[in-house]
């Protein structure tokens, strides 16, 4: 695997090797065309079938939508020749066991600011109804200004084929484990309890629990961990908060991450830690759950656990999971770009065929002097434009507003760009198909109401593409700066979205008043038409609109992610 420095990895070049693990290989690289290196975990095992290569997105995903400072990014994922690898952000430091080997014996005000920063981004987890389940010192990195980062877990679905694991390792990562978690449970409680093995043994110099592979499941099962040594700088309080924490019953554990940062703070305080039985504590955890055994995953509820913040801790509100698509534009998402915008430019391309029909018919026979003919002839025209207009509004809608929040910044762009571009050639071939014999027959602008009026007073198609061509860079504008804010946004919070989607739409009410009256002399008498006048007013209606349905949507697409997210969880956790 050592031989994959200085080979192309999709669009990557691996320049060297950074590290050997059990299950994958970790190098160096770089996007092509880009100075930036990233890190590219390549993983031992293959994928040899659709099934696996489903469980590696099911289980990816999730996680590259997490974005935390205490927490490395990931860009990217991927396949070569039947080899997955992960595309990770990389930054100069070391790991926590580098920093700390075994026999360390580190500063408690040390072990609280590394529990801390480790917490808050496993609680960030916990918040989107993932487990990471990986918490050990070598999955801690410190950077060259002392931040906490976590590295993305060993992956389940990759790990549970690798043949690479020796005794040694075996023995280290069980140290780590969580009852419920060997046991194929995993659930938040067993981070919480790899975090604290992690206190223990920078305080004390050593693990909770010694010996053969045998001998640590033993204990780890049976014994409680032994306390740490009486010194006058370590409070007596830590012990009976790591004891909890330590608990084999994940329902006797701190009720979340924070909980335990603060319990734990309170210990090094010299704050009194009331004792709370095991007795107590299930009976507690069956009233907030309301089952009986440890839960797996897929009850965990973090509306509730964020209930039980300490009182000092802010409410971090609930999770962002938008854009659903995240990270730098990759190739890739030109099929997700490709997909959305095949479809709104079908949808729209049958629009558009209706307003030819309804259209050229009108022009046509709208001198048939039966007044029952002309009637029909009306409501034909009426139907037509009415399902343009209401197509086209639901439409531009969709792109204009929705493709920066749900997609990002750049998707949300080119989706605009590519929908934009063909509505217009669309639209421009419905106005040049019309027979110009017929538009000139007579002056039929007296009995045509509202956009066909408009379009049939144009004398040149550049009259078209200046009103589209104004809506196409408002649009791109609000995506792209709408898309950038919710690239940067960790909660959900109904006021602040509220108050983007007005600010941006105010935005928008200037760019178009601004437009319209630069091209003025370029339009020359069409403004007075009735549809200038309605694109000129769309803007302030949109302040009153838009605003409300986009917060409705983006409830609505939260809960979808999240309930999606939830499932491949419990799907991944019971494979």
């Amino acid at each position: 695997m050592a031989g994959h420095v200085d080979h192309q990895i999709d669009q990557y070049h691996l320049m060297r090797l950074l590290e050997q693990r059990a299950t994958s290989e970790i190098y160096l690289a770089q996007l092509r065309n880009q100075e930036t290196p990233v890190a590219i975990h390549l993983f031992h095992s293959t994928i040899e079938n659709e099934d696996a290569r489903e469980r590696f997105r099911a289980e990816i995903e999730p996680l590259i939508r997490l974005k935390h400072p205490h927490l490395l990014s990931i860009y990217d994922y991927g396949e070569k020749e039947h080899i997955p690898y992960l595309v990770v952000a990389t930054m100069a430091g070391e790991t926590l066991r580098q920093r700390y080997p075994l026999e360390s014996k580190v500063e408690l005000a040390v072990v609280l600011d590394t529990v801390s920063q480790v917490a808050s981004a496993l609680q960030y987890m916990h918040e989107h109804g993932l487990v990471h389940h990986d918490i050990r010192p070598e999955q801690i990195w410190i950077d060259t200004n002392d931040t906490m980062l976590l590295r993305p877990p060993e992956l389940t679905s990759l790990t549970m084929t690798t043949q690479f694991q020796e005794q040694s390792n075996l023995i280290e990562m069980v140290a780590y484990l969580a009852p419920e978690q060997r046991q194929g449970r995993p659930e938040p409680a067993s981070d919480q309890y790899s975090l604290a093995v992690i206190a223990y043994e920078l305080l004390s110099g050593h693990l909770p629990f010694q010996g053969s592979f045998m001998e640590v499941i033993k204990q780890q099962e049976s014994a409680p961990p032994p306390p740490l040594d009486a010194s006058p700088d370590l409070p007596p309080g830590i012990n009976a908060v790591l004891s909890r924490a330590l608990s084999k019953n994940p329902a006797a554990r701190f009720p979340s991450m924070l909980s335990f940062v603060a319990a734990l703070q309170d210990a090094a305080d010299g704050k009194e830690i009331q004792a709370v039985t095991s007795g107590a504590l299930v009976s507690s955890y069956q009233g907030q759950t309301g089952v009986g055994a440890p839960h797996t995953g897929s009850g965990y509820d973090p509306a509730s656990q964020s209930r039980q913040f300490e009182a000092g801790t802010a409410a971090s509100g609930k999770p962002m999971v938008l854009p659903v698509v995240r990270g730098p534009f990759q190739i890739r998402d030109l099929r997700v770009v490709g997909v959305y915008c095949a479809i709104a430019l079908l949808l729209q391309g049958l629009v558009y065929l209706r307003l030819y029909n309804g259209l050229n018919d009108f022009v046509t026979n709208m001198n048939a002097q039966d007044p029952a003919a002309f009637s029909n002839l009306l409501a034909e025209y009426a139907g037509a434009m009415i399902g343009f207009e209401v197509i086209t509004a639901i439409l531009s809608f969709l792109t204009s507003y929705m493709t920066g929040p749900v997609f990002g910044a750049w998707r949300g762009t080119i989706i605009n760009l590519i929908y934009y571009t063909g509505s217009t050639l669309g639209l421009l071939a419905v106005f040049l198909l019309i027979d110009p014999a017929n538009q000139s027959a007579s002056d039929p602008t007296n009995l045509a109401p509202g956009t066909i009026k408009f379009y049939l007073k144009i004398p040149s198609p550049a009259q078209v593409l200046i009103p589209l061509a104004i809506s196409l860079l408002g649009s791109m504008a609000f995506a792209f700066v709408v898309g950038k804010v919710y690239e940067r946004r960790k909660k959900r919070n109904l006021f602040i979205s509220w108050g983007i989607y007005t600010l941006a739409v105010l935005g928008m009410i200037l760019w178009t008043n601004i437009a319209y009256a630069l091209a003025a002399p370029l339009l020359g008498n069409l403004q007075q038409t009735l549809t200038i006048g309605v694109i000129g007013q769309t803007p302030w209606i949109s302040l009153i609109i838009v605003p409300p349905l986009m917060v409705g949507l983006e409830a609505i697409i939260q809960a979808i992610v999240l309930s999606h997210q939830r499932r491949r969880q419990a799907s991944i956790q019971s494979v």
